[in-house]
């Protein structure tokens, strides 16, 4: 009976294991200097950040795992176990909801009619990790390695960039991991992460979530079409949250370039109570007219993570998203960056 029970049990774990997928890896917390001295201006300030203990993916994103999630299948390069791309930041976070939702746990996001998206932070389901998390975890977490790269200072053991890629993807896991046993950090495809894009500053920092507002998300990791240069472990870049494809600089569509991959809370932010608001004994007669939002910023600074992110700022359409002037700077045919 008792051997039963333990078998059952052990049966149970690794359901929750294969559920939650082998591929999660814990990253305990810690303080790092994020930013790079030899890198581009949008790598300076070097700063102080501490992050909290989470968990990301070893792997990029699967086609197969997409298919299985979405029903569709919409990369250029097609590989069961290729990196999925041609998908924009609104569509991964939306992955990340449905996965939550098929595995039994709280989505993160709430995605409204206008495209407006907002973080809850006691959500314990699935989400992309925030550019801080996303360095501090691609330099070896606590253990910080000092290589140029993500698992080392070669970057054709660690990275599928444009000097041997064949300009192409390649299945995930095929090249030397980093400290925490994460693969292709470095090169294959540009990973989306949650912040606005935004010019760092020299304040500490703890566990921030980027700008409250902006244009483009910050995409990192460099990928397949980018020079040695640009698969560096610091190198930022960004576009629209709503793109899938992008234009070179001779104005021909390309595809094939932004993935992502998951992350989730260790211990989700519990909000403080709110104390009971006193009851109205008269009614009100008229609502308040609702206040105009102020526009964007470009470039604003990070706020320090307090709760439930705020609603940021979402444009339109792409075409009224514009691109910072030191987004992608210096990348190959353009780095798939328009105007």
């Amino acid at each position: 009976m008792k051997k039963s029970l333990l078998l059952t049990i052990f049966l149970a774990m690794l359901l929750v294991c294969i559920g939650c997928g082998d591929s999660l890896v814990h990253v305990k917390g810690g303080t790092f200097q994020m930013g790079n001295g030899y890198g581009g201006k949008n790598e300076l300030p070097i700063h102080e950040v501490t992050v909290s203990s989470f968990f990301i993916s070893k792997y990029e994103v699967t086609q197969k795992e997409w298919l299985a999630v979405m029903n569709n299948n919409p990369s250029r390069f097609k590989g069961e176990k290729r990196p999925i791309e041609n998908v924009s930041w609104l569509d991964a976070v939306e992955y990340c909801n449905r996965l939550s939702e098929k595995e039994g746990l709280t989505p993160v996001y709430t995605i409204e009619k206008n495209r407006r998206v907002s973080w809850d932070m006691e959500a314990n389901g699935y989400r992309l990790p925030t550019e801080a998390e996303w360095e501090y975890a691609a330099r070896g977490g606590n253990a910080q390695e000092n290589h140029k790269y993500s698992g080392g200072n070669e970057a054709d053991r660690v990275a599928w960039h444009s000097g041997n890629s064949k300009w192409t993807t390649h299945d995930v896991g095929t090249k030397k991991s980093n400290r925490l046993g994460l693969f292709d950090m470095s090169g294959n495809i540009y990973e989306w992460c949650w912040d606005w894009y935004g010019n760092y500053t020299s304040e500490a920092k703890i566990d921030p979530t980027g700008p409250a507002s902006g244009y483009t998300r910050v995409l990192r990791g460099g990928g397949w079409w980018q020079s040695v240069d640009n698969v560096r472990s610091t190198f930022r870049g960004s576009q629209s949250p709503f793109s899938r494809f992008s234009t070179d600089r001779y104005g021909r569509n390309t595809g094939g370039l932004y993935g992502f991959r998951l992350a989730r809370s260790d211990k989700p932010k519990i909000a403080p109570k709110k104390e009971a608001e006193p009851k109205q004994e008269i009614e009100l007669q008229q609502e308040a007219e609702p206040q105009q939002e102020p526009e964007p910023q470009k470039g604003a600074a990070p706020v320090k993570n307090t709760g439930a992110q705020e609603k940021p700022y979402v444009p339109d359409s792409v075409d009224d998203a514009p691109i910072p002037d030191d987004a992608g700077e210096d990348n190959p045919i353009g780095d798939g960056f328009s105007k």
